[in-house]
């Protein structure tokens, strides 16, 4: 049976993870144990339906987590504006696009010219991914580098250290601290 929520215990529910958000993973994501603390600080607000378990509390959050996804998409999307009031506040005028957006994504489709109550609560709880050059990846593949830099890089190595690279002269080899990525490196 799918559960019935109320606006009251949809706020109340994401104002609970919002206080407790120091336990979330770096994901976002609670464990099942602070769903539960949940489940019983909504208790109270229930109206109808069944009472909210732990399990039924997590489903909601993250179906909360999917619907901002999609409004981040649609944030994102260049051409279209966001507003609280009306979402994506499409006009005449950027009708075509939403209409092809929605047929590809059709989680979008209520937020044409409708936002979404609890967006400012999620994105309090969404965490904010570091980004810039330099951000650390894991598991991130180093880009090789292309001709130009190897060049420029052994040139101020040689600037540097002019003997250090005088037996290296040959184009057939690169200096032992390059990176090969093509037999013809330096062309």
């Amino acid at each position: 049976m799918v559960a019935s929520w109320t606006s009251a215990e949809e706020t109340a529910l994401l104002e609970f993870l919002v206080d407790h958000k120091s336990e979330a993973g770096d994901n976002g994501m609670f464990k099942l144990a602070t769903f539960e603390k949940a489940a019983a600080s909504i208790a109270d607000l229930l109206t109808k339906g069944t009472v909210k378990t732990a399990k039924v509390c997590q489903n909601k959050y993250s179906a909360f987590r999917t619907t901002h996804r999609m409004i981040k998409l649609i944030k994102s999307k260049s051409g279209w504006t966001w507003s609280d009031e009306t979402g994506a506040s499409i006009t005449p005028d950027t009708a075509s696009s939403w209409d092809d957006s929605v047929a590809h994504n059709e989680g979008a489709k209520p937020f044409r010219n409708k936002g979404w109550s609890h967006l400012d609560l999620m994105e309090q709880l969404s965490p904010s991914p570091a980004t810039g050059a330099g951000v650390f990846h894991p598991t991130g593949a180093v880009a090789p580098l292309g001709a130009s830099q190897v060049q420029d890089q052994t040139q101020d190595m040689q600037d540097r250290d002019p003997d250090r690279l005088s037996d290296q002269s040959s184009d057939e080899s690169p200096p032992p601290s390059l990176p090969v990525t093509h037999k013809s490196w330096l062309q």
